[in-house]
């Protein structure tokens, strides 16, 4: 069985504005690496064009 832990992200944006989430269920280390793999894909994007962002993510 993989060990499991309980993760946080948190992105800061270069305004000043912060955001966070804390995982309710357990992160693997595979979700570790899909957290790691989408991150480059937020940078320097507008933090206010969720849907667009969210709609790029799933492609």
């Amino acid at each position: 069985m993989l060990p499991f832990q309980r993760w946080a992200v948190r992105i800061h944006t270069d305004d000043g504005a912060s955001g966070g989430y804390v995982t309710h269920w357990v992160g693997t280390p595979s979700s570790f690496g899909q957290a790691a793999m989408l991150a480059p894909h937020l940078v320097g994007r507008d933090p206010d064009a969720r849907e667009e962002i969210w709609q790029d993510l799933r492609r």
